[in-house]
């Protein structure tokens, strides 16, 4: 009788199990003297290959199934790393709209305190940037304002040169004007 390994130690077990009178050790030699071999032993209608088959694709079966729950865990992670990217995107998209509001109010104060800074020497005038505003007040000052860029130094150079003009247009009046409405002094 050729055995193997697994069914010599299940039969010494067997045996011993039955007859307890056996010594162990002259029980192993008997066995180990017994030819091995790789051969499946016949047990019932089932070999026992049949039976490493089928651990064998138990095995296969776990594996998979691990397989398809770190498939599923590495799913969910691209999904959470991915709806972080978004958050991510989303959050710079609003620091983006927020600076270009920001950036824009800051054009328009500009443009009207430009506006208000005129107004003595130009008028009311209907433009969207404070450099445009200060360009055409030089210009109306007759000042020449080539190479000059940025509200910054148009302001001042505004400064300069309405400080040195004629701050209000004066009235053509009669000579004797004063004399024939004498108390319109008083409303000066």
């Amino acid at each position: 009788m050729v055995m193997n390994k697994k069914s010599k130690d299940a039969l010494t077990l067997a045996i011993l199990a039955l007859d307890s009178s056996l010594d162990p050790k002259k029980l192993a030699v008997v066995m180990d003297a017994l030819p091995e071999s790789d051969e499946p032993e016949m047990v019932g209608d089932k070999t026992a290959k049949d039976e490493s088959e089928k651990e064998q694709d138990e095995r296969v079966a776990k594996d998979k199934d691990e397989s398809e729950e770190e498939k599923k865990k590495a799913e969910e992670k691209a999904e959470d790393e991915s709806e972080e990217e978004k958050k991510k995107a989303e959050v710079a998209k609003d620091a983006a709209i927020k600076l270009a509001v920001d950036s824009f109010r800051a054009e328009l104060k500009s443009a009207d305190e430009a506006r208000r800074a005129v107004r003595p020497t130009v008028g009311d005038v209907a433009m969207d940037s404070a450099e445009e505003v200060y360009s055409f007040a030089l210009d109306t000052l007759k000042v020449d304002h080539k190479g000059v860029s940025g509200v910054p130094a148009l302001r001042a150079l505004y400064s300069v040169a309405s400080s040195k003009a004629p701050s209000a247009p004066r009235i053509a009046q009669d000579a004797d004007f004063d004399k024939k409405f004498p108390d319109l002094k008083r409303f000066r």
